[in-house]
C-alpha cells in the first residue's frame, strides 16, 4: 500500500455472477478478474486428495510442505 491506497486486487466473487461484460472492473489495469468457480474441472478433487495426503505424510515426517505460502 502507498498512501493508504490499494495498488492491485484479484476477484472472483461478486454479486452477481458471471461479472457483466460492461463492468468497469474488467477495463482496470490494476485488477484481476477470474470466475468464481476457476478452481473447479475434470479432476479437481483427486489433485486436492493427492495434495493434501502428501502435504500430511510430509508435515508427519517433518519434510517441507508443497504449496507452503510464507
Amino acid at each position: 500500500m502507498t498512501g493508504r491506497r490499494l495498488q492491485g486486487a484479484a476477484l472472483d466473487v461478486f454479486w452477481h455472477e458471471p461479472l457483466d461484460p460492461s463492468s468497469p472492473l474488467w477495463a482496470l489495469d490494476n485488477v484481476i478478474v477470474t470466475p468464481h468457480a476457476a478452481s473447479h474441472s475434470a479432476g479437481h478433487a483427486g489433485r486436492v486428495e493427492e495434495i493434501f495426503l502428501d502435504n500430511l505424510s510430509r508435515w508427519v515426517s517433518g519434510a517441507e510442505l508443497r504449496n507452503r505460502v510464507a
